[in-house]
């Protein structure tokens, strides 16, 4: 029998003049939008909130921040259920990308991103709840 862990993720999507700040990460050679998983006990929000932290040092208001909805995968050998949110940002921010876990961040139209290789998770957030960029 193969276990395919549980795991909970959030996605968050930074937008900015139609554009969505996508990342690339050391260890994969796709697009993904910043984020990560889930700690014990939690909040979805909460996770967002620091993952958008450590991931780009930006500190985002939980007031502001758009629930958008939920896909279930599996993905990579687990089984997960990632929560997909929205930021709208007044104007574009310095991005502080550790250059370890995030090596590259750009935002890029949803044309641009689907014309790439990127993420299931990036893909079906465009595809699902972005359908009329």
């Amino acid at each position: 029998m193969v276990f395919r862990p549980r795991t909970f993720g959030v996605n968050v999507a930074l937008w900015h003049s139609n554009r969505v700040l996508v990342i690339c990460n050391s260890y994969k050679s796709e697009l993904s939008l910043p984020g990560g998983y889930r700690r014990s006990h939690e909040r979805p929000l909460d996770a967002a909130v620091r993952e958008i932290k450590e991931e780009l040092g930006l500190q985002i208001s939980s007031s502001r921040i758009i629930l958008v909805g939920e896909m279930d995968s599996n993905y990579e050998h687990k089984r997960e259920t990632v929560t997909f949110f929205e930021y709208h940002l007044h104007r574009p921010y310095a991005l502080q990308i550790d250059n370890r876990e995030v090596i590259w961040a750009d935002f890029l139209s949803a044309k641009e991103i689907l014309s790439r290789p990127c993420s299931p998770y990036l893909a079906y957030y465009l595809n699902q709840f972005k359908k009329t960029l």
